[in-house]
């Protein structure tokens, strides 16, 4: 075993990959005696080094995700009172990368976002502000999967970039360029 941070981790929603990679938040932490400081930024644990993914002092960064070769997570006003979210990536390559602009919709992991072998299915607004699903390829390109009368949300992604998908109580195989298949309810 070995520990990987401080009493100041978030207290869920971290995320660890098979190979030890361990994406996690730090909540609010002390500086010192009676002063809080309220880091609220994500950090990545690879093989003995910690680095941070986020340095933000405006925005909360916590939630992540990760398969490994990015990390995604909610950004988002600090509490409390009428908060709004981003679903922001990160890449080495890259940076940082907003995903959904923000809005006042809560996403949350696995539901509104998830990764899988550089490929990452996230919700956001479309037509009439329902939440859409839409995958963004390992290349960058981002495509429409779901088009519904009502909000969709994830259910699984596959390492392919094809998404299951619950809207309207059914549940749907989505894929880029395709139009989604009813495969059944959703219960």
């Amino acid at each position: 075993n070995t520990i990987v941070s401080s009493d100041d981790v978030g207290n869920w929603f971290n995320d660890v990959t098979n190979q030890g990679e361990v994406v996690y938040w730090i909540g609010a932490g002390w500086s010192g005696p009676g002063d809080i400081t309220y880091d609220y930024n994500i950090f990545r644990y690879q093989i003995g080094v910690t680095t941070g993914l986020s340095d933000d002092q405006y925005f909360w960064n916590t939630y992540p995700l990760t398969d490994g070769i990015n990390v995604v997570y909610q950004k988002h006003d600090p509490c409390c009172g009428e908060q709004l979210y981003h679903i922001t990536m990160f890449n080495n390559n890259l940076g940082e990368i907003t995903l959904r602009p923000m809005g006042a919709s809560k996403p949350e992991p696995s539901m509104d976002f998830q990764l899988r072998s550089g490929w990452i299915a996230f919700t956001k607004p479309g037509q009439g502000g329902l939440l859409q699903v839409w995958v963004r390829s390992p290349s960058g390109e981002e495509s429409q999967i779901s088009d519904f009368n009502a909000s969709s949300y994830i259910d699984a992604l596959a390492p392919n970039g094809e998404v299951t998908f619950i809207a309207d109580g059914q549940r749907y195989l989505g894929a880029r360029g395709t139009s989604p298949i009813d495969i059944g309810p959703a219960d």
